[in-house]
């Protein structure tokens, strides 16, 4: 009869085991999750949305029952709503079937799916289950964009009663890569961080969560008014600040950068402070007019420096990313 496995042994084989089949078998094994509890997991990515949430490889599927955690006012926009958000949902079946037979030569193995018996279950009990009770989580990628996925949902987050993913309170994460998308940062107000996200992604121009001032890279990808925003860009503490995306408009370029210098100049910046814009034109232009006003020196025909305080310069270059330009501005 084979030796049962010690449970030093129990935590070394849990430890390599797929985070998805750990869970299963947590559900349905106590003595299991208790050793299960104690073993640090680790996931390549999570993608948590109303109707389902993504766990590396694996989909789970939650009932919908809209009527009674959705709440309109006017009952026709409400049935309204509620069949543009049916129409998108079938749409979006129709889209994944669409892609299923044009890849299924190249995919020999479906991803699995699991479908909740309890109407009751969201993604934020599911989360509960899986990560309450422990003690350290591992995660790649947290991609909180799509969590108000739905159409109906978008219209009503004002409400008290309005549905809201949180986070399970309790485990110590760490994270690479959050993607808030224009989802508000509350929903990370949980999220106990063992060290500061590598990567943080966010739609929305509001920089007051720590877990958004404290990420080392912040990339900001809906820029509306570039000079209104200007100043607090360059106040935000991050080391590396990337926006991906800048308006067609030169003089709003160069307002926008004599904005940032001027900030720098007047608050000590540790060297290595970056900020980098993408943009879909090239301005060699800006650069002269910055040499002339800040008494720059060019180091090449698309790059600058301009003196800071503190001993400090900034570095000011265009350069060429894939089809784009990339402004780039760092402290050297």
């Amino acid at each position: 009869m084979p030796r049962p496995l010690t449970y030093q042994s129990s935590q070394a084989v849990i430890k390599y085991m797929n985070p998805n089949k750990r869970f299963q078998v947590s559900q349905s094994c106590p003595e299991f999750q208790r050793v299960d509890k104690i073993v640090p997991l680790r996931l390549d990515s999570i993608e948590v949305v109303f109707a389902k949430t993504m766990i590396n490889n694996c989909t789970y599927h939650f009932r919908e029952t809209r009527k009674e955690y959705f709440w309109i006012e006017d009952r026709d926009l409400g049935e309204q709503l509620q069949a543009l958000d049916r129409m998108l949902d079938n749409l979006k079946v129709l889209q994944e079937n669409l892609n299923l037979n044009s890849v299924e030569e190249t995919i020999p193995k479906s991803k699995p799916h699991f479908y909740a018996r309890d109407p009751n279950m969201d993604a934020g009990k599911l989360l509960g289950l899986m990560f309450g009770g422990r003690k350290e989580v591992n995660i790649k990628l947290l991609d909180l964009s799509n969590s108000h996925n739905s159409v109906v949902h978008m219209f009503n987050l004002a409400h008290p009663n309005s549905p809201m993913i949180h986070l399970p309170p309790g485990p110590k994460f760490k994270v690479e890569e959050i993607n808030l998308g224009s989802v508000n940062a509350k929903i990370l107000d949980n999220l106990v961080l063992t060290e500061p996200v590598d990567v943080l992604n966010t739609c929305k121009l509001e920089f007051d969560h720590p877990t958004i001032r404290n990420s080392k890279k912040l990339v900001i990808s809906n820029m509306r008014d570039m000079i209104q925003e200007g100043t607090t860009i360059a106040r935000l503490p991050n080391q590396w600040i990337h926006i991906y995306k800048f308006p067609d408009d030169h003089e709003k370029l160069l307002e926008f950068i004599r904005l940032v210098i001027i900030e720098w100049r007047s608050v000590k910046r540790e060297p290595g402070t970056r900020l980098s814009v993408g943009l879909t034109y090239r301005v060699p232009a800006v650069l002269k007019s910055i040499e002339e006003e800040f008494r720059g020196e060019y180091l090449s025909d698309l790059s600058i420096k301009v003196p800071l305080r503190y001993s400090t310069d900034v570095h000011i270059s265009f350069s060429e990313c894939r089809q784009d330009t990339m402004l780039e501005m760092k402290i050297i």
